[in-house]
């Protein structure tokens, strides 16, 4: 679906399936081989909403506009051909004033590709990618698994919140990196949770600044699991290598004084247990069948079943 300079845009309750998934038969540069594709310079209040998309070639919903709401989409195994994309992923190089986008409440699976373009090149294929200096994006309840490299990641993003999201088993789970012309400034880091399901899996990566003083922004209420806490985050660094070092979340408050009511979890406690994941990606409620006592992240309880929202999910380990 490619949509151009079209005010008012209701695309809602459609299901695309096996899009450019044939290698060398679509066009060559970066937004083809994408599922839908939606630009407009000044789009009036536009909606994508539950939608299903699986199997695409590169981007699941792709979209550069303002006034737009991507909301309860069901969006897996994307980015199957072409690498340095995402689930739902947005772009403002141009650094355009954009105002009131809105990413909410969409489940995202990612597929573990192979490495892509070449080999021994590591596939950059995320959940949500915010890329090149966007602004004034709300992130908000989203859950994002499977993604080979980050769940969410911001790409020198201003003024973005993001707000009550899951993030489980990605290769990263969050993370903010620098562009040639932005820094990540401004931002609202606020109750989500980020959960490695292995230690190779940095809970969070927050990148150094082209300009050291520039203020990520707020951090609060986050849940950050590892199965080992004391090397959760790395900090400072463009990305993990031989050279960047991790740190646990108490460091990572003592060098920025960031996430002071966040909570760090993790260890033998948590990971020795059985973890169960779960997601609901329908419009209807729905109940979940358990084998026992489960707690999810927070603490609370559940016996024998837990019931789902719609486009929710939850991370339950097992009570002993």
């Amino acid at each position: 679906i490619f949509i151009y300079g079209i005010d008012n845009v209701r695309f809602i309750n459609n299901t695309i399936k096996n899009t450019g998934t044939k290698p060398g038969r679509g066009k060559s540069n970066a937004g083809q081989y994408t599922a839908i594709d939606f630009t407009s310079e000044n789009s009036t209040n536009s909606v994508m909403q539950g939608n299903k998309i699986d199997s695409v070639g590169y981007v699941g919903i792709n979209f550069k506009s303002d006034n737009i709401s991507v909301t309860n989409n069901f969006i897996s195994n994307f980015c199957l051909l072409k690498s340095d994309g995402g689930g739902i992923y947005t772009w403002n190089g141009d650094q355009k004033n954009n105002t009131n986008q809105t990413i909410k409440g969409n489940i995202i699976i990612g597929s573990q590709v192979g490495p892509v373009p070449a080999i021994g090149i590591s596939p950059h294929i995320d959940g949500i990618y915010a890329d090149d200096c966007s602004t004034n994006l709300n992130i908000t309840d989203n859950t994002i698994t499977n993604c080979p490299n980050s769940g969410i990641y911001l790409h020198g993003g201003n003024g973005i919140k993001v707000l009550r999201n899951t993030c489980y088993d990605n290769g990263i789970q969050f993370s903010f990196n620098i562009t040639k012309n932005c820094d990540n400034v401004n931002n609202t880091i606020h109750d989500n949770i980020f959960f490695s399901k292995t230690k190779n899996q940095p809970v969070a990566i927050y990148g150094k600044q082209r300009n050291p003083g520039d203020d990520y922004g707020n951090f609060e209420n986050n849940i950050y699991s590892s199965p080992d806490p004391t090397q959760s985050l790395i900090s400072g660094a463009n990305e993990e290598s031989k050279y960047s070092h991790r740190v646990s979340l108490v460091q990572w408050r003592s060098q920025f004084s960031k996430d002071m009511t966040s909570r760090s979890i993790g260890g033998p406690q948590i990971y020795n247990s059985n973890i169960t994941f779960v997601y609901n990606a329908s419009q209807q409620a729905k109940t979940v069948q358990l084998q026992g006592n489960y707690k999810d992240v927070t603490n609370k309880a559940f016996s024998g079943q837990i019931v789902l929202q719609p486009y929710t999910s939850a991370i339950l380990v097992k009570s002993n």
